[in-house]
């Protein structure tokens, strides 16, 4: 897919910075952090200009419609890890704002303002929003390297190199992190965070990795007890027990994320209600 091709479908998922309540809505029902008839926020339209009078908007937007908004600001150097974590939320662009669902691989699942989900590479989304910041260093940078009569390839990685020594530790990340308020039912945040799906997915890969188990054993006991141990039986247990080692390694790592994530959710909670 070309740049072009990337920016028409940025363009295509960009909200009007004048639509960004509606577009918190949208995003709040997607995420099931509301209920699908929860209505708009009673608020006069959104400020498009002051970043600090906007994140006060959409804080208090979010409180009327039972959401937490949490504004997030990035330096360059960590938008790309920024992008990867931040979801559900609301990314700040030149040209308006973009909803993220969630993340996958490479791309960003995003909702239009018609409804429509969009896939957006990563690498478009972070040129977007570092893009203004960079123009005022690119002309200066690239008239230094053509001096150097580097080779274009080399040109085009030490750009990269002073661009982001240069803007380092400059905040070209504004976006809004949305979920359920700490005080919300509990049961509700490991639901709206997955929690719930990850609990189920552990205890079907434990149940298979204990039937394949078992099995293991059934064969050998089996070929034993028959007063003969035949070379088919003994690959079959020893097929067995390997294939139980992919499932005991998937059910430790199921066991890490769910202990992870409904921690951080219990910390949050503790920490919101001794505050």
């Amino acid at each position: 897919m070309t740049g072009t091709t990337f920016e028409a479908a940025l363009a295509e998922a960009t909200w009007p910075i004048d639509r960004i309540g509606e577009a918190m809505v949208a995003l709040a029902r997607r995420a099931g952090l509301v209920a699908p008839a929860a209505s708009a926020p009673a608020l006069r339209g959104a400020p498009g200009g002051d970043p600090a009078t906007l994140d006060r908007w959409l804080v208090a937007a979010g409180d009327q419609l039972g959401v937490s908004v949490e504004p997030i600001t990035a330096p360059h150097r960590e938008v790309d890890a920024a992008l990867v974590a931040l979801h559900p939320a609301l990314i700040r662009l030149p040209g308006g704002a973009l909803v993220v669902l969630g993340h996958h691989r490479n791309r960003l699942t995003c909702l239009g303002p018609g409804g429509a989900v969009h896939r957006i590479a990563r690498a478009a989304v972070i040129r977007a929003v570092t893009e203004r910041h960079e123009a005022p260093h690119r002309a200066r940078i690239t008239a230094l390297l053509a001096a150097a009569e580097l080779p274009a390839v080399a040109r085009d990685r030490a750009q990269a190199g002073l661009l982001g020594e240069l803007m380092a530790a400059t905040t070209v990340l504004h976006a809004w992190l949305v979920r359920l308020p700490p005080g919300a039912s509990f049961a509700t945040q490991l639901r709206a965070a997955g929690q719930v799906r990850l609990a189920g997915g552990l205890i079907a890969v434990h149940a298979a990795y204990y039937m394949l188990f078992l099995a293991s054993w059934w064969a050998i006991g089996r070929a034993v007890l028959g007063g003969h141990v035949a070379a088919g039986w003994l690959w079959g247990w020893a097929l067995l027990l390997l294939g139980s080692i992919p499932m005991l390694a998937l059910s430790t790592w199921c066991q890490g994320q769910l202990a992870i994530g409904a921690g951080a959710l219990l910390r949050r909670r503790l920490l919101a209600g001794a505050l």
